[in-house]
């Protein structure tokens, strides 16, 4: 994070924050706004996120080189757990508009993969860097 230019960590946090002022809102019976309008924020991020990976992506089979050193399959991986975060929130904004009658057990599913993958993903880095390291 302390590489991280300053407008970077400013947008998100400035995403968090307006989605949490939207929510609350909704929540408070201030509004009536869709559900879509409340998570207006985030998916605007994520599409921001699918779209830097995907120029990542191409510049590296254009460069044949990242100079993250990351791989392609690492950014496909990097890809499907944005996907996966996006497709929850749109299913769980259909299910809370009753567009969709399916039960909050299914409309979870693509968060717990996002979590699973995550969690996999750290305890692999983290089992990468204590074994570099000794």
């Amino acid at each position: 994070m302390a590489n991280t230019p300053f407008y970077r960590v400013l947008g998100v946090w400035s995403v968090v924050l307006l989605f949490l002022i939207f929510l609350v809102l909704r929540l408070d019976k201030e509004t009536e706004w869709f559900w879509f309008i409340i998570f207006i924020p985030l998916l605007i991020f994520d599409c921001f996120v699918i779209f830097y990976i995907l120029l990542r992506i191409c510049r590296h089979i254009k460069d044949g080189v990242d100079p993250n050193l990351f791989s392609i399959p690492r950014k496909l991986w990097f890809l499907f757990m944005v996907a996966s975060k996006l497709s929850f929130i749109i299913v769980l904004c259909c299910r809370l508009e009753n567009i969709v009658t399916a039960s909050y057990y299914v409309v979870f599913i693509p968060l717990w993969i996002f979590l699973l993958g995550l969690g996999c993903d750290a305890s692999a880095w983290v089992w990468v860097l204590a074994n570099s390291n000794g």
